[in-house]
C-alpha cells in the first residue's frame, strides 16, 4: 500500500491521511477505536474498496457524525483499521453536512485524479446538496492552512 499516507502521531498511533481534504476546518483526527460503526459491509464492494486504497491511496476523508457513528466510509473503514490506528474524519454537525460529505466522497472518487477546482459541487446530482451547506464555504475562508 505504497500509495496510503501513514505518520505516527503521539496520542493516535499510526494516523491514515486521505488525499482530498477540502473542508480542513471539519477534518479531526479520530483514533478508529472510538468510532461507532453502525452499518454493515458487502464483501465484494469492500474488495473493490481494498484494491483501490492499493491504487490510489485513501482518497477521501471519512464521515462521521455528533456521536462519532460513521455515517460514510464503512468500507474504507473495515480495509483501514488493519493499516493504521486513526485517519482524518470529516465530523459533520448535521444532516445536511452528513448527506454533503458522504455525496461529495463520491463526486471525488468518481472524479480522480481530475479533481482540479471545486466547480463540480455546483454542478449535476452535488448542488443540491452543496446548497444546503453554504456556511461550509464561508468557514473555509477562515480556516488556517
Amino acid at each position: 500500500m505504497e500509495k496510503l499516507v501513514k505518520q505516527d502521531i503521539p496520542g493516535y498511533g499510526t494516523l491514515i491521511f486521505p488525499l482530498y481534504q477540502l473542508f480542513k476546518i471539519k477534518l479531526k483526527p479520530v483514533k478508529f477505536a472510538a468510532v461507532d460503526i453502525i452499518h454493515g459491509t458487502h464483501l465484494e464492494f469492500r474488495q473493490t474498496v481494498k484494491n483501490d486504497l492499493k491504487k490510489n491511496g485513501l482518497l477521501c476523508p471519512m464521515v462521521l457524525n455528533k456521536k462519532n457513528q460513521l455515517i460514510n466510509g464503512n468500507h474504507r473503514f473495515k480495509a483501514l483499521q488493519t493499516m493504521g490506528d486513526a485517519s482524518l474524519f470529516y465530523h459533520a454537525d448535521n444532516q445536511a453536512e452528513e448527506n454533503f460529505f458522504s455525496r461529495l466522497n463520491v463526486e471525488v472518487w468518481k472524479l480522480h485524479p481530475n479533481v482540479v477546482d471545486h466547480s463540480f459541487m455546483w454542478e449535476g446530482k452535488m448542488k443540491p446538496y452543496t446548497e444546503k451547506c453554504l456556511h461550509l464555504f464561508r468557514d473555509v475562508k477562515r480556516a488556517k492552512p
